[in-house]
């Protein structure tokens, strides 16, 4: 009995140790078959015969070589070599299971083959990612005529010799030929593995867009490359899905020549977080989703375009002081916004244009302007009494109605209409004393609040409300004071 389990242990130690030692087999392109050379132009399926071990490619190629099953289960899959003659390789199955894809040759096209729309994606599941050889190019298309439908990849995309991980001297290339307007070359970062350590090139043909996303939930995918947009292509970042754990952060700087940069599609947009020195041709476009900025850089000299219901603020730390965290950009004000993203509060020293109407900002974190909100009427939600709304600069509101938090005034002349405090306790303060004779001027003051406390302080003196109509505290136990 103690032989046969001693044998059954050597057994059980002999097949730990197999499956340990299998290694990945390198399989060339080999779109000609048996003929001399590899490489070349064909559809790259999971049992497609166009594939040798043979790097001269006269040897009998091999069939089902990228199919899910126990290979890749066992963490065995084979890789993939893309050299010899460049040409444009079309993805024919729905997912193709690879350990690592070599592109060692430049001017390889991997493109979706599908002409049936957004129903036929394309998927990539590597283990190890894309590794493109030095000086290599490799682009990447949704489809032959782009339809929507998705080219996926998880697995990082790196080149070699690069600095701290990123490589300047190999690059992805995102191409294709849009149908219409409304149509995309989409390209889906779909694990938190699938960063982009090469430079990324958007060169786009048609009038339609390359779109970036992420199409699984809880992902976070970074591009640590400089992006480039060429001229006459337009980049979309973010997809239809409106999880704000689908977060894209680019890391590089980004650039476009002539084109808009729009962030999130109709309906969705994830978050998007840009770092980096950017130069932007046209406006910084948020559409849908979540917008953060990481340095004061992140949108050039463009104006940004702030969309209904979308979510924009300062994204992580950024520099010792408020300067440094200061974004100049001018605004302009499509819809009702929240202001702040994660725990970090926003400073703004460009002008809000509100577009001539009624505007409502959700105060996430606390937002400090020392530029101007003009042309229209301001609606505060401010569900938090520790938040601050700071109108430091010379506003030009209709009306301006604020809830609870904290409201505070530079002494600069504030032109505001009719002003309505609602809600719980609302403090307004002049907390910026660099002036004398700190002047609120409005049409109507009215608050609706029980126990308000409007509070008007200075170091300075000559303070003073100045109504030119009414000034109304409705309720019990109301307080009106002027500290100097």
């Amino acid at each position: 009995m103690k032989r046969i389990l001693a044998l059954f242990a050597l057994s059980l130690l002999a097949g730990i140790y197999s499956s340990q030692a299998q290694t990945s087999t390198n399989l060339y392109l080999d779109a000609n078959s048996t003929n001399n050379g590899i490489g070349g132009t064909t559809n790259w399926t999971t049992s497609g015969t166009v594939w040798t071990t043979n790097p001269l490619g006269t040897s009998a190629t091999i069939s089902g070589a990228w199919t899910n099953g126990a290979i890749w289960s066992n963490g065995v899959a084979n890789n993939a070599l893309l050299q010899g003659t460049a040409g444009t390789v079309s993805l024919s199955s729905s997912t193709i299971f690879a350990n690592q894809i070599q592109v060692n040759t430049t001017g390889f096209t991997i493109q979706n083959s599908s002409t049936s729309g957004t129903s036929a994606n394309r998927y990539f599941r590597t283990k190890s990612g894309i590794v493109l050889a030095s000086g290599v190019n490799l682009n990447i298309s949704s489809g032959i005529t782009t339809n929507g439908a998705i080219t996926g990849f998880e697995g990082p995309i790196v080149g070699v010799n690069g600095t701290n991980g990123v490589s300047t001297n190999s690059s992805v290339t995102i191409t294709g030929t849009t149908l219409n307007a409304d149509s995309s070359v989409r390209i889906a970062l779909d694990t938190s593995a699938t960063d982009i350590w090469v430079p990324v090139i958007i060169n786009t043909t048609g009038s339609g867009f390359a779109n970036l996303q992420i199409s699984s939930s809880s992902i976070t995918s970074s591009l640590y490359g400089n992006v480039s947009v060429m001229s006459g292509s337009r980049l979309v970042l973010g997809g239809t899905n409106s999880s704000t754990t689908r977060r894209i952060n680019v890391r590089g700087n980004l650039s476009t020549i002539d084109t808009d940069l729009t962030i999130g599609e109709t309906g969705g947009g994830g978050m998007v977080v840009l770092y980096g020195n950017n130069s932007i041709g046209g406006n910084v476009v948020l559409r849908a989703g979540q917008l953060g900025y990481g340095t004061n850089t992140a949108f050039g000299n463009s104006t940004v375009v702030i969309s209904d219901g979308t979510f924009f603020g300062q994204h992580g730390g950024i520099g010792s002081t408020d300067l440094d965290r200061t974004i100049s950009n001018n605004i302009s004000v499509q819809g009702n916004v929240t202001l702040g993203l994660g725990s970090y509060g926003n400073y703004f020293s460009g002008g809000w244009n509100l577009n001539g109407t009624s505007r409502t900002f959700t105060i996430a974190n606390s937002s400090y302007y020392s530029g101007s909100l003009t042309n229209g009427s301001l609606v505060v939600n401010n569900p938090s009494s520790s938040r601050v709304l700071s109108l430091g600069g010379s506003n030009n509101l209709t009306a301006l109605t604020f809830t609870q938090g904290v409201l505070s005034f530079d002494p600069a002349r504030q032109t505001l209409g009719t002003f309505t405090m609602n809600g719980p306790l609302p403090i307004i303060t002049t907390t910026f004393s660099t002036n004398t004779n700190t002047s609120i001027v409005t049409t109507n003051f009215t608050t609706n609040t029980f126990n308000p406390t409007l509070l008007i302080q200075n170091p300075t003196t000559n303070n003073s409300i100045s109504t030119g109509g009414t000034l109304v505290i409705s309720g019990t136990n109301n307080t009106v004071s002027f500290t100097n």
